[in-house]
């Protein structure tokens, strides 16, 4: 335990603070570390989280927690800046952070979690597909906090359980918000667009959005758009774009990929490509989605010449990017360009798990329409999957 100094300013006008902003490297962290202990600041709670969220940026996580653990008695502040700082900077300590949590409901700490304390332990359970533990938590979100809850903790709550598919308990605790803000409109939208079947839910809800007083941002218009193309919903999904050149939101690769697949569906592929072409960054996503809205309209060989741009721009394809660049080859006859697509994509990954490998073999097959040659992998893979194979082979065709 350090030592208790005779006088200390914990203030924020303390020059360690001030190097505090400005340090960068583990070397300096150090160095300001020992200045602080020196001083006596760092047994003060603003100053500790201050070097404590540094130390989670740039230090290992057990630099980190041997600072926070030199701290006698830390408070409910301490502990939600580790907690929220681990979330943040290191996504794998998840068990960190609930071991961190379990501290705070030792009966011993005296300490009472708060608002402040589930916004990060959420976002862990739904990175790691945890329901149970998230289920769990949320239980102590009743016990402990006292409604109305907190805005943060109800956009995790609302994001821990979309990204399950909870949708009944999303629209129960979004009814519950008496105004709901930004964030509660775009976590509700993305639950509903990121399940198949919600389209028109969607469009519902940013109808109900629009009579408030909260204005879309690029993340609502994601969500919206991406109801749109699966709808076909041309007139909502160009006014959405219109909405996004009005008001000056950035066309970031999101947005694009979503206008992409959006005009490919409703067969105006010029504009498709003329929103391809006038992203400031394109990645993976975007050139599946126009290379798809290539191919499921006849446009082989411009499928392909966008699948060579991608691969000469040093993007990796992946799974989708090789099926839907197939299918654009299929509809045109490109036989020998097809075996060799599908030549690169083994020599890429190396194997096929099981499941992989009938995806592949069933687009190569309607690509080359030879269904006799697949009878040779009856002798390495499962005889019913491989009679599914060839009785849906004669009307395969890629959506």
């Amino acid at each position: 335990m350090f030592p208790v100094p005779e006088t200390v300013n914990p203030t924020s006008t303390h020059p360690t603070l001030h190097a505090l902003r400005r340090c960068k490297t583990l070397d300096a962290l150090k160095q300001l570390h020992s200045q602080m202990i020196t001083t006596g600041i760092i047994l003060h709670t603003y100053p500790l989280s201050r070097i404590l969220l540094l130390s989670a940026t740039v230090a290992p996580i057990s630099y980190t927690l041997s600072i926070f653990n030199h701290f006698p008695n830390p408070t409910i502040f301490l502990f939600n800046t580790l907690i929220s700082s681990l979330g943040t900077h290191h996504t794998d300590a998840a068990h960190i952070a609930f071991s961190l949590y379990a501290r705070i409901l030792n009966p011993t700490t005296l300490l009472k979690p708060n608002c402040f304390t589930y916004p990060s332990l959420f976002k862990a359970c739904a990175s790691h597909s945890w329901l149970n533990q998230g289920r769990a938590l949320h239980s102590h979100v009743l016990k402990f906090l006292e409604p109305p809850y907190d805005r943060f903790v109800q956009a995790s709550l609302l994001n821990f359980y979309s990204k399950f598919g909870k949708l009944g308990v999303c629209r129960y605790l979004f009814d519950q918000i008496v105004e709901p803000d930004l964030a509660a409109w775009n976590s509700i939208l993305s639950a509903y667009a990121r399940n198949d079947g919600f389209s028109l839910e969607v469009l519902s809800m940013f109808s109900d959005m629009q009579k408030s007083l909260v204005r879309p941002n690029e993340v609502t218009l994601v969500g919206l758009i991406s109801a749109c193309a699966d709808l076909s919903a041309l007139s909502q999904g160009a006014w959405a774009h219109v909405y996004v050149l009005k008001n000056n939101l950035k066309l970031n690769r999101f947005l694009g990929t979503v206008l992409i697949k959006m005009y490919a569906n409703c067969g105006l592929l010029n504009m498709a490509d003329q929103v391809f072409d006038k992203l400031p960054e394109r990645d993976t996503f975007c050139y599946n989605a126009m290379i798809r809205g290539l191919a499921i309209h006849g446009y082989g060989h411009q499928a392909l010449d966008l699948f060579e741009r991608m691969r000469i721009g040093g993007l990796v394809p992946d799974d989708v990017t090789i099926l839907v660049t197939m299918c654009g080859c299929s509809h045109v006859g490109l036989v020998e360009e097809g075996c060799k697509i599908f030549d690169s994509m083994k020599e890429l990954h190396g194997h096929f798990t099981d499941r992989d490998l009938i995806d592949w073999l069933l687009s190569l097959a309607c690509l080359l329409r030879l269904v006799l040659g697949l009878h040779d992998i009856m002798l390495v893979h499962n005889l019913s999957i491989l009679n599914h194979t060839l009785f849906v082979l004669p009307n395969c065709k890629m959506a």
